[in-house]
């Protein structure tokens, strides 16, 4: 069958390329199997021209994935006059755009719903990267530490990680988890509780992200000197969401405002 065949092809070139090996979501692969006759004929004139984007969207969504989600990639190919698979992946990964999908590292999983036909080769497919298992304190510590690796190399000073009296972190990411609160609640959260502590004023930032590890920091966190820095990390997913997101939210507050341990 062409999606096992697909999947192994995959699979192989990951494996040349040192990359993990990607689990194929039987469910979601169905559910790919179902769109793809829909997308191809939207593609290709024959039927409701928004009948490829939801199709497309379904399958980023991957509501039949079952594992909790930040991301994923989608691409299709229909490729005439040739069974050979070889070049089939070589059209794929001609495209930036699916080529990211089929080699990024974070990916565990792949669903794919190929169209059988005679004499030509064609699927649809996407990848998912997992929400992954982590340590909230590992992660801000990690965070200060790119934060000032950053800042070092624009020749700043430091930027003083600050710890809230209490572990206003916690309370932060237990209301995102259980939804609770949302990423504008937890910003004012963070603000509030910094306020506490501050004698001057006080700035605020969120972000909702896929990536610890790469995502961008505010422009001010990166060009204000002599900061101090209070930090939260969290993750929610809201009530219609199809995937789940890491919440950062950052205080900053002038050094000398402090009146609380600095780390």
């Amino acid at each position: 069958l062409l999606g096992a065949r697909f999947v192994a092809e995959v699979n192989a070139m990951r494996a040349k390329a040192n990359l993990p090996t990607l689990t194929e979501v039987p469910a979601q692969s169905a559910t790919a199997s179902s769109l793809a006759p829909h997308f191809f004929a939207s593609s290709f004139g024959q039927g409701d021209p928004l009948d490829a984007d939801e199709a497309a969207l379904a399958m980023l969504a991957g509501w039949d994935v079952n594992i909790e989600t930040v991301s994923s990639g989608f691409g299709s190919t229909w490729l005439s006059g040739t069974r050979d698979l070889s070049i089939f992946m070589e059209f794929l990964l001609d495209s930036p755009y699916q080529r990211h999908a089929l080699t990024d590292p974070r990916a565990t999983h792949i669903a794919v719903g190929p169209v059988e036909d005679a004499s030509s080769l064609a699927a649809i497919f996407a990848t998912y990267v997992p929400l992954k298992s982590f340590d909230r304190k590992e992660a801000e510590i990690a965070i200060i530490t790119r934060l000032n690796t950053m800042r070092v190399e624009r020749k700043l000073p430091l930027a003083q990680w600050t710890l809230w009296p209490e572990d206003e972190g916690a309370v932060i990411a237990r209301n995102l988890a259980s939804r609770r609160w949302n990423a504008r609640d937890a910003s004012q959260h963070a603000l509030e509780a910094t306020a506490v502590v501050a004698k001057g004023q006080v700035v605020g930032y969120v972000q909702l992200v896929d990536d610890l590890d790469h995502f961008q920091f505010p422009p001010e966190v990166l060009m204000r000197p002599n900061i101090n820095v209070f930090l939260a990390v969290g993750t929610y997913r809201g009530e219609s969401w199809a995937q789940t997101r890491y919440v950062v939210c950052f205080v900053l507050a002038r050094q000398g405002d402090i009146e609380t341990a600095s780390r």
